[in-house]
């Protein structure tokens, strides 16, 4: 289910005030689109992918918007 935020509510998930969640879309850190009426909206998925890019915690509400991040260890031979 796609699932929009207001900059208002992004800013209340990242714990910001609205004009920094407003500078951070200005500055293509955080994507967004707007509504016809020229509102910004915010994809679940881009909140998710913001927050795990800046080390932030994923809350309850985005849990399971963002794939896991994976790790792997590369073995090799130097010789």
């Amino acid at each position: 289910m796609n699932r929009y935020y207001t900059t208002h509510e992004a800013a209340r998930i990242l714990g910001v005030s609205l004009p920094t969640v407003v500078n951070w879309i200005k500055a293509r850190r955080l994507r967004c689109h707007r509504t016809p009426g020229g509102h910004r909206r915010i994809a679940r998925e881009d909140l998710a992918d913001f927050m795990l890019r800046h080390g932030m915690p994923l809350g309850g509400e985005l849990a399971g918007a963002a794939p896991a991040l994976r790790k792997a260890l590369v073995v090799g031979d130097l010789g």
